[in-house]
């Protein structure tokens, strides 16, 4: 169980807060239509009087995309590569012996980027830059913009790993800016920020920032509303792998094939609504509710837990199924099997929130899954978790949730939750998943939840027209109703419309054939066509990532890096191809020093 979503480690410091610390960080963004584009610069200062190394882990996004990774110390620039997870770690080992300075960021198992710092002189400051990108999610016409910053409470040093807690003093502020550019149909959206003051700056776009100071320590989280009468409306851009106009893409032999590439963040039937305008027909849950109890959720985080649950308990209609649990070190079962939610169950269930606290331990959230799973259904079942996701090991939980056959509904709750881990986790099992901060729990998070577990949900999504290439096809394969999914494809020819079909399934558990019409707009952008393709290699780089992760856990195998029909291509190739950080490559940034400069 671990107390941060990042961590900073110096080795030889013997104070490490006053000598060699991250000062601050800045963040700047653009969002058009569905795409968000980050710039974040981290500024490392060297206040002690040797070189150092610093270990420093942070959080992105879980849909963020790193397009582009520099560094500067004063004018001198980095040189940057992506290169094999084992190369780019030997060749940090290498250059930080022969006395030049390198960093070496990597993407861990947990989601997580750890980037080490090493042979930074005395007297430095360090600039590392970010540029990431990811399409954002729609749920029943509202938006989360989540920018995680969260650092941790302490340095950790040497190989004692002893601890030291940051001074948050005018000398090691932490400090951070952030702002954020709307534009297009966004610009009427109602904007909120639980979790800083915020000012607006009007014009042609919507200019977002944060106002007077702020600092790391908790993570910038706007709320986006209003949004349910934008209609879905697809962007076709050259691929650049035909045009080759990106030098940062090895395009010496074609990845995606096609002449121009289509993005659209598909939406059926948004706000639950059927094609001709009518509310749509809900149907019943069989729902497993399943609640965090381990130590990391007291104070705050399991005040808004319980009123969370309790505004879900009294969501539940006669025809609803239910059963609650508890887990921590162990799991607590207190409904043996789903029972209709009559009006004796609910006071009851009233009763078991009341009781509920943080006083079960650790987080054994696969073991918990893996046991709530178990819990006899009239039929086809799904999960409700609250958690704040303070827990290690994604690929066991993932493999888990996904060998259960349920889908996973997630409320993540607290500042600092792990998106990333209850992201994948919610989306690999065909499940969402809700975010909210301490104590912002609000009643129309509770009615998003409940309109995506009693709408429809979309199987075997396609892009359908006859010039769509087939194998060029990238998305996540299903949908909720309301809910937005990516989905890319390749034409040879700018096309007006495409057809979404899949299949749905109705209130009889039938599925049925639905067919959807979108309209498609050329963008002559060849920064945006970089964008889109990077964008598109990653989707496939984590389908295959996740074919991995289930090869490994059924088959007890380590290291696959699985090929498929996309012009039969690893997921390590196409991330080398595309210089892109994924759990099979990483970014390796070098400076060469001089002989006189080289420390010791």
């Amino acid at each position: 169980m671990r107390t941060s979503s990042a961590a900073l480690s110096a080795h030889t410091l013997s104070n490490p807060q006053s000598q060699f610390y991250l000062k601050g960080a800045q963040y700047k963004g653009r969002l058009t239509e569905s795409l968000l584009c980050w710039t974040i610069e981290q500024t490392f200062v060297n206040s002690s009087e040797q070189a150092v190394e610093l270990q420093y882990a942070f959080p992105l996004h879980s849909d963020a995309v790193v397009l582009k990774v520099s560094a500067k110390i004063g004018d001198r620039e980095f040189h940057s590569q992506i290169k094999p997870k084992t190369q780019a770690a030997m060749d940090y080992q290498d250059q930080v012996a022969e006395g030049n300075s390198a960093i070496l960021i990597e993407l861990n198992s947990e989601r997580q980027y750890e980037m080490t710092i090493g042979n930074i002189l005395p007297g430095e400051i360090l600039v590392v830059s970010y540029e990431t990108a990811q399409i954002l999610r729609y749920q029943h016409g509202s938006a989360r913009v989540v920018l995680p910053t969260t650092i941790a409470a302490a340095y950790s040093v040497g190989e004692s790993h002893r601890r030291f807690e940051l001074d948050f003093s005018d000398r090691t502020r932490n400090a951070m800016q952030a702002s954020l550019e709307l534009d297009g149909g966004l610009i009427a959206a109602r904007v909120s920020s639980p979790s800083h003051k915020i000012t607006f700056q009007g014009g042609a776009t919507l200019k977002i920032q944060i106002a007077g100071e702020s600092f790391l320590n908790k993570d910038f989280v706007l709320q986006l509303d209003g949004l349910g009468e934008l209609s879905p409306v697809g962007i076709l851009v050259k691929n650049p792998d035909a045009m080759s106009l990106d030098a940062d893409v090895n395009v010496s032999a074609r990845k995606v094939p096609g002449n121009y590439l289509g993005l659209i963040d598909f939406v059926q039937n948004p706000m639950g609504l059927t094609s001709d305008g009518h509310l749509a027909l809900l149907k019943p849950v069989e729902l497993k509710i399943l609640i965090d109890c381990s130590g990391s959720m007291g104070g705050g985080v399991m005040d808004s837990a319980k009123w969370a649950l309790k505004s879900i308990v009294e969501q539940l209609s006669p025809g609803d199924r239910i059963s609650l649990s508890r887990f921590g070190s162990e799991v607590n079962i207190l409904q043996s099997s789903t029972t209709p939610a009559t009006a004796r169950l609910i006071k009851t269930l009233h009763r078991h929130i009341d009781e509920t606290d943080a006083n079960m331990g650790g987080t054994e959230m696969a073991k918990a899954i893996q046991a709530v799973a178990k819990i006899p259904s009239k039929g086809p079942s799904d999960i409700l978790l609250i958690t704040d996701g303070e827990v290690d090991g994604l690929d066991t939980i993932v493999s888990t949730a996904v060998d259960s056959q349920h889908r996973l509904f997630i409320v993540a709750i607290g500042c600092d939750a792990k998106e990333s881990l209850l992201s994948t986790v919610a989306h690999q099992t065909g499940g969402a998943v809700e975010f909210v901060t301490r104590g912002e729990f609000t009643q129309e998070v509770v009615e998003r939840l409940f309109l995506t577990l009693r709408g429809s949900s979309f199987t075997e999504l396609q892009v359908d027209h006859p010039m769509v290439d087939e194998e060029s096809f990238t998305g996540e394969g299903f949908a909720h109703q309301g809910c937005s999914t990516p989905l890319f494809f390749a034409v040879d020819q700018p096309v007006s419309a495409v057809v979404v079909k899949g299949r749905e399934v109705n209130l009889a558990d039938a599925e049925v054939s639905r067919l959807s019409s979108i309209p498609m707009r050329l963008i002559d952008d060849e920064e945006l066509a970089k964008v889109v393709v990077r964008l598109m290699a990653s989707k496939r780089i984590e389908n295959l990532t996740h074919q991995a992760r289930m090869n490994s856990f059924n088959n007890g195998a380590r290291g696959v890096s699985p090929t498929d029909s996309w012009l039969d291509c690893s997921a390590e190739e196409l991330a080398v191809s595309y210089q892109l950080m994924s759990r099979y490559t990483s970014a390796l940034l070098t400076l060469e020093r001089e002989d006189t400069e080289k420390p010791d």
